[in-house]
Protein backbone atom coordinates (compact mmCIF):
# COMPACT_ATOMS: atom_id res chain seq x y z
CA UNK A 1 0.00 0.00 0.00
CA UNK A 2 1.11 3.10 -1.01
CA UNK A 3 -0.16 7.22 -0.14
CA UNK A 4 0.04 10.03 -1.69
CA UNK A 5 -0.41 13.21 0.13
CA UNK A 6 -1.08 16.53 -1.37
CA UNK A 7 -2.61 19.70 0.05
CA UNK A 8 -2.54 23.52 -0.15
CA UNK A 9 -0.09 24.05 2.95
CA UNK A 10 2.76 24.49 0.37
CA UNK A 11 5.89 25.01 2.38
CA UNK A 12 3.88 24.42 6.18
CA UNK A 13 4.03 20.39 6.46
CA UNK A 14 7.43 18.40 5.99
CA UNK A 15 6.81 14.46 5.16
CA UNK A 16 9.98 12.48 5.90
CA UNK A 17 11.68 16.33 6.12
CA UNK A 18 10.71 16.88 2.39
CA UNK A 19 8.66 19.54 2.24
CA UNK A 20 5.48 19.37 0.56
CA UNK A 21 5.12 20.64 -2.47
CA UNK A 22 2.40 21.33 -5.39
CA UNK A 23 3.35 17.43 -7.11
CA UNK A 24 2.47 15.86 -3.76
CA UNK A 25 4.03 13.26 -2.08
CA UNK A 26 3.86 9.51 -2.42
CA UNK A 27 5.52 7.31 0.39
CA UNK A 28 5.43 3.36 1.06
CA UNK A 29 3.76 2.85 4.27
CA UNK A 30 6.06 -0.37 5.40
CA UNK A 31 8.19 2.47 5.81
CA UNK A 32 8.79 4.58 8.93
CA UNK A 33 6.87 7.95 8.48
CA UNK A 34 7.88 11.12 10.10
CA UNK A 35 5.13 14.07 10.09
CA UNK A 36 5.40 17.67 11.19
CA UNK A 37 4.46 21.14 10.25
CA UNK A 38 5.57 24.85 10.98
CA UNK A 39 1.71 25.71 12.13
CA UNK A 40 -1.97 24.44 12.37
CA UNK A 41 -2.47 22.75 8.98
CA UNK A 42 -4.01 19.87 7.29
CA UNK A 43 -3.35 18.08 3.91
CA UNK A 44 -5.34 14.61 2.57
CA UNK A 45 -3.02 11.32 2.09
CA UNK A 46 -4.80 9.07 -0.77
CA UNK A 47 -3.96 5.43 -0.05
CA UNK A 48 -4.11 2.54 -3.03
CA UNK A 49 -2.97 -0.69 -3.17
CA UNK A 50 0.11 -1.37 -5.67
CA UNK A 51 0.04 2.27 -6.32
CA UNK A 52 -3.43 1.75 -8.76
CA UNK A 53 -6.19 0.73 -6.74
CA UNK A 54 -7.86 3.61 -5.01
CA UNK A 55 -8.46 2.32 -1.31
CA UNK A 56 -9.31 5.35 0.49
CA UNK A 57 -8.60 9.01 1.22
CA UNK A 58 -7.64 10.27 5.39
CA UNK A 59 -7.58 13.78 6.76
CA UNK A 60 -4.38 14.52 8.15
CA UNK A 61 -4.44 17.86 10.64
CA UNK A 62 -1.45 19.17 12.02
CA UNK A 63 -2.24 20.60 15.54
CA UNK A 64 0.08 22.82 18.09
CA UNK A 65 1.24 20.34 21.10
CA UNK A 66 -0.83 20.73 24.09
CA UNK A 67 1.18 20.83 27.69
CA UNK A 68 -0.63 19.81 30.72
CA UNK A 69 0.19 19.91 34.26
CA UNK A 70 0.64 16.70 35.44
CA UNK A 71 -1.37 15.80 39.05
CA UNK A 72 -2.67 12.58 41.15
CA UNK A 73 -3.83 14.69 43.84
CA UNK A 74 -6.96 14.00 45.86
CA UNK A 75 -10.02 15.17 44.94
CA UNK A 76 -13.77 14.94 45.87
CA UNK A 77 -16.34 15.16 43.69
CA UNK A 78 -20.30 16.02 43.86
CA UNK A 79 -22.49 15.20 41.25
CA UNK A 80 -26.00 15.68 40.20
CA UNK A 81 -27.79 13.81 37.66
CA UNK A 82 -29.42 15.26 34.87
CA UNK A 83 -33.08 14.28 35.60
CA UNK A 84 -33.98 11.48 38.46
CA UNK A 85 -32.36 8.56 38.08
CA UNK A 86 -34.91 5.11 38.56
CA UNK A 87 -33.17 2.27 40.29
CA UNK A 88 -35.82 0.00 40.33
CA UNK A 89 -39.34 -0.41 41.24
CA UNK A 90 -41.14 -2.08 44.16
CA UNK A 91 -44.99 -3.28 45.15
CA UNK A 92 -46.86 -0.68 47.68
CA UNK A 93 -49.00 -1.17 49.68
CA UNK A 94 -52.26 0.88 49.40
CA UNK A 95 -55.16 2.33 51.91
CA UNK A 96 -57.48 -0.85 51.06
CA UNK A 97 -54.24 -3.01 52.41
CA UNK A 98 -54.19 -4.29 48.75
CA UNK A 99 -50.57 -4.62 46.66
CA UNK A 100 -50.11 -2.56 43.82
CA UNK A 101 -47.14 -2.39 41.39
CA UNK A 102 -48.08 1.12 39.65
CA UNK A 103 -44.25 1.51 37.96
CA UNK A 104 -44.23 -2.03 36.89
CA UNK A 105 -43.39 -2.84 32.78
CA UNK A 106 -43.54 0.90 32.71
CA UNK A 107 -40.31 2.73 34.65
CA UNK A 108 -37.17 0.85 34.23
CA UNK A 109 -33.77 0.51 36.43
CA UNK A 110 -31.33 2.98 34.23
CA UNK A 111 -34.78 5.70 33.34
CA UNK A 112 -34.24 9.41 33.66
CA UNK A 113 -37.18 10.93 34.78
CA UNK A 114 -37.35 14.50 33.45
CA UNK A 115 -40.97 15.86 33.00
CA UNK A 116 -43.96 15.00 34.54
CA UNK A 117 -46.93 16.06 32.73
CA UNK A 118 -45.68 19.62 32.19
CA UNK A 119 -43.13 20.13 34.60
CA UNK A 120 -39.67 19.46 34.78
CA UNK A 121 -37.97 17.35 36.94
CA UNK A 122 -34.66 18.41 38.25
CA UNK A 123 -34.18 16.56 41.99
CA UNK A 124 -35.92 13.80 43.78
CA UNK A 125 -38.10 16.81 46.08
CA UNK A 126 -39.59 17.76 42.48
CA UNK A 127 -41.07 14.33 41.94
CA UNK A 128 -42.26 13.93 45.73
CA UNK A 129 -44.08 17.47 45.20
CA UNK A 130 -45.66 16.12 42.33
CA UNK A 131 -46.93 12.63 43.57
CA UNK A 132 -48.15 14.68 47.04
CA UNK A 133 -50.38 17.11 44.66
CA UNK A 134 -51.60 14.60 42.42
CA UNK A 135 -54.50 13.55 44.22
CA UNK A 136 -53.86 10.04 42.84
CA UNK A 137 -54.48 11.10 38.86
CA UNK A 138 -52.93 9.60 36.15
CA UNK A 139 -49.38 11.07 35.50
CA UNK A 140 -47.64 11.57 32.59
CA UNK A 141 -43.56 10.95 32.85
CA UNK A 142 -41.31 11.53 30.36
CA UNK A 143 -38.46 9.44 30.78
CA UNK A 144 -34.84 9.45 28.95
CA UNK A 145 -34.25 5.86 28.27
CA UNK A 146 -30.81 4.84 26.37
CA UNK A 147 -30.23 7.51 23.61
CA UNK A 148 -34.54 8.55 23.20
CA UNK A 149 -37.21 9.40 24.98
CA UNK A 150 -40.33 7.83 25.95
CA UNK A 151 -43.28 8.64 28.04
CA UNK A 152 -45.43 6.28 30.34
CA UNK A 153 -48.42 6.64 31.99
CA UNK A 154 -48.48 6.10 35.75
CA UNK A 155 -51.42 6.20 38.53
CA UNK A 156 -49.91 6.98 42.18
CA UNK A 157 -51.60 4.41 44.96
CA UNK A 158 -52.58 6.06 48.03
CA UNK A 159 -51.40 4.01 51.01
CA UNK A 160 -51.61 3.66 54.01
CA UNK A 161 -49.49 6.59 55.71
CA UNK A 162 -51.68 9.21 53.56
CA UNK A 163 -49.55 9.93 50.88
CA UNK A 164 -48.97 8.91 47.23
CA UNK A 165 -46.49 6.52 45.95
CA UNK A 166 -45.74 4.83 42.43
CA UNK A 167 -43.24 2.52 43.97
CA UNK A 168 -39.84 3.78 42.41
CA UNK A 169 -36.77 3.91 43.75
CA UNK A 170 -34.62 6.79 42.50
CA UNK A 171 -31.46 8.79 43.14
CA UNK A 172 -30.29 12.08 42.09
CA UNK A 173 -26.52 12.59 43.43
CA UNK A 174 -23.50 11.08 44.32
CA UNK A 175 -20.06 11.90 45.63
CA UNK A 176 -16.97 10.11 46.00
CA UNK A 177 -13.15 10.50 45.92
CA UNK A 178 -10.73 9.98 43.11
CA UNK A 179 -7.66 11.37 41.66
CA UNK A 180 -6.64 14.66 39.05
CA UNK A 181 -4.93 13.30 36.52
CA UNK A 182 -4.29 16.63 34.68
CA UNK A 183 -5.04 20.46 34.12
CA UNK A 184 -4.70 21.69 30.91
CA UNK A 185 -2.91 25.13 30.48
CA UNK A 186 -6.38 26.69 29.45
CA UNK A 187 -8.24 25.09 32.59
CA UNK A 188 -9.41 21.80 31.45
CA UNK A 189 -8.98 19.06 33.53
CA UNK A 190 -9.56 15.03 33.10
CA UNK A 191 -9.95 12.90 36.21
CA UNK A 192 -10.65 9.49 37.40
CA UNK A 193 -9.67 7.43 34.14
CA UNK A 194 -13.60 6.00 34.69
CA UNK A 195 -16.85 6.73 34.61
CA UNK A 196 -18.55 7.17 37.74
CA UNK A 197 -21.09 4.64 37.55
CA UNK A 198 -24.79 4.71 40.02
CA UNK A 199 -23.92 1.83 42.56
CA UNK A 200 -27.28 -0.01 41.92
CA UNK A 201 -28.00 -0.07 38.45
CA UNK A 202 -24.29 0.11 37.18
CA UNK A 203 -25.01 2.84 34.25
CA UNK A 204 -22.60 5.28 33.82
CA UNK A 205 -24.67 8.70 35.15
CA UNK A 206 -25.56 11.17 33.17
CA UNK A 207 -24.48 14.66 34.80
CA UNK A 208 -26.84 17.32 34.94
CA UNK A 209 -24.38 19.35 37.53
CA UNK A 210 -21.55 18.57 39.52
CA UNK A 211 -18.65 19.73 41.38
CA UNK A 212 -14.84 19.09 42.78
CA UNK A 213 -12.97 19.95 45.85
CA UNK A 214 -9.87 19.49 48.15
CA UNK A 215 -10.07 16.71 49.57
CA UNK A 216 -7.78 14.35 52.48
CA UNK A 217 -7.21 10.85 51.86
CA UNK A 218 -7.76 9.06 55.50
CA UNK A 219 -8.02 4.98 54.06
CA UNK A 220 -6.95 3.27 50.93
CA UNK A 221 -7.79 0.05 50.29
CA UNK A 222 -5.53 -1.93 48.33
CA UNK A 223 -7.18 -3.75 44.70
CA UNK A 224 -7.24 -7.38 44.51
CA UNK A 225 -7.79 -9.20 41.09
CA UNK A 226 -11.51 -9.02 40.82
CA UNK A 227 -11.66 -6.63 43.88
CA UNK A 228 -11.23 -2.34 43.33
CA UNK A 229 -9.50 -1.09 45.71
CA UNK A 230 -10.79 2.32 47.59
CA UNK A 231 -10.08 5.41 49.07
CA UNK A 232 -11.41 6.68 51.99
CA UNK A 233 -11.49 10.49 52.94
CA UNK A 234 -12.95 14.10 53.74
CA UNK A 235 -14.45 16.21 51.06
CA UNK A 236 -13.88 20.03 51.85
CA UNK A 237 -17.04 21.09 50.42
CA UNK A 238 -16.37 24.97 50.96
CA UNK A 239 -16.72 27.12 47.93
CA UNK A 240 -13.10 28.27 48.69
CA UNK A 241 -11.52 24.19 48.41
CA UNK A 242 -13.98 23.72 45.26
CA UNK A 243 -11.51 23.22 42.35
CA UNK A 244 -13.71 23.69 39.19
CA UNK A 245 -17.03 22.33 37.87
CA UNK A 246 -17.82 19.20 36.34
CA UNK A 247 -18.69 19.13 32.55
CA UNK A 248 -18.90 15.40 31.40
CA UNK A 249 -19.06 11.76 33.26
CA UNK A 250 -17.67 9.32 30.73
CA UNK A 251 -16.61 5.95 30.24
CA UNK A 252 -12.95 7.47 30.21
CA UNK A 253 -13.61 9.49 33.03
CA UNK A 254 -15.04 13.20 33.86
CA UNK A 255 -13.81 16.42 32.64
CA UNK A 256 -14.71 19.87 33.22
CA UNK A 257 -13.22 23.37 33.79
CA UNK A 258 -11.33 24.56 37.05
CA UNK A 259 -11.90 28.11 38.22
CA UNK A 260 -9.79 30.94 37.90
CA UNK A 261 -6.43 31.28 39.53
CA UNK A 262 -5.96 27.04 39.68
CA UNK A 263 -3.51 26.61 36.79
CA UNK A 264 -1.41 29.38 38.59
CA UNK A 265 -1.99 28.13 41.70
CA UNK A 266 -0.85 24.33 40.80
Amino acid sequence: ISAKIEGESIGVLEVNRKPLSKESITIDLSDEIIMQATEETGAVMELKLFGLIPLKKVEIQAVTPESVIVGGSAIGIKMETNGVLVLGTASVTGMDKRTYQPAENRLKSGDYIIKINETTIVEKEDLMRILKESDGSELCIRVRRGKGETEVAVTPVLTADGSYKIGTWVRDDTQGIGTLPYITMDGEFGALGHGITDIDTGVVMEVGHGDCYDAEIIRVVKGEPGEPGELSGVIHSSEEERLGSVRVNTTQGIFGTVKEGIVNRR
